[in-house]
This record gives C-alpha cells, structure tokens and sequence, in this order.
C-alpha cells in the first residue's frame, strides 16, 4: 500500500514539475519576445530618426547582431547591413513592411528552418515613404526548455529518491 501511494505521489508531483517548467518556459519566452521587439522598436524609430546608418554605427550594429534594411516604397531594398541590397528579391510581401506602410509601423516574427532560430523584425515608415527595419535573431522556445531541463531532471530524481524511502 505505501508503495502504490509513493508511485503515485511521485506520478503527480513529476507531473506537477513538468507543468511548471511548461509554463514557466512560455511565460518567460513570452516576456522576452516582447522586450526584443521594444528594444528593436526604439533602435528603428531612433535609427528612422536619423535618416542614415553612418559606416562607423553599422560596424556597431554588426557587433550587437542588429540588422538594419531600408525599403524603398515599392519594396526595394535600397540598403542592408548584411547582405547586397541590389541582389535581394522585394520586401513588399514581408508582414511588417506591409503593416508599416500601411500605419506607420509593423512587427513579425519568422522562423528560420535553415538556422532553427527566430528573427524578430520591427518595421518604421520613414518621412519620404521608405520603410526602415530592424532585426534581431534569437533561439526558439526549445532552447529555453533545454536550459531549464537539467534542473528538472535533477528535481524528479530527488522527488524519486524522496518518495523511495
């Protein structure tokens, strides 16, 4: 009998652990999807501002991992910090550019399946019609529950270990 009542105390509290690294993990994924996208709301509009990206504030950015593009109004890329402008295909399709056209700013956030990492992009319609960008990639949720799982896995085994005796 108590050791039907030990498995099934640990069953729950495994479960209760689990649970709480689930929800934990989002929230605090959650919390930071929300802070990259204000920090790349204030370096657009800041950068929008400006009206230029001078060659010794690209080397910063690089340094930092923002990426900054200028859309034209047909969706052109006039410039970007990673890669030749003249050889990439039109952003006029791309979700926050259509949003910042349309009201003055927009956000997204894609996937990559090639890198396993999420861009984050804030997207500011500049005076003259252009569309400024920033973006910033980050990990997933999955890298978040791969740095909490080894503290889990230390708690079930002590939850184990207790329930045993």
């Amino acid at each position: 009998m108590r050791r039907k009542l030990n498995r099934r105390f640990f069953l729950v509290t495994a479960l209760a652990v689990c649970l709480t690294l689930v929800l934990t993990a989002g929230i605090c994924y959650e919390i930071f999807r929300a802070q990259v996208m204000k920090d790349l709301a204030a370096c657009a509009h800041l950068l929008a501002a400006e009206g230029t990206v001078l060659p010794r504030e690209e080397a910063v950015l690089g340094q930092d991992g923002l990426r900054v593009t200028l859309i034209g109004p047909d969706g052109g890329v006039l410039y970007d910090t990673d890669a030749a402008a003249a050889q990439m295909e039109s952003h006029s399709n791309r979700l926050e550019v259509q949003q910042a056209q349309q009201t003055g700013e927009g956000s997204a956030m894609r996937r990559s399946s090639t890198l396993g990492q999420n861009t984050f992009y804030y997207a500011v319609r500049t005076e003259n019609g252009s569309v400024l960008r920033a973006a910033k990639d980050a990990h997933g949720i999955l890298l978040v529950f791969a740095k909490a799982l080894p503290a889990a896995l230390v708690t079930l085994a002590l939850i184990l270990v207790f329930s045993l005796k």
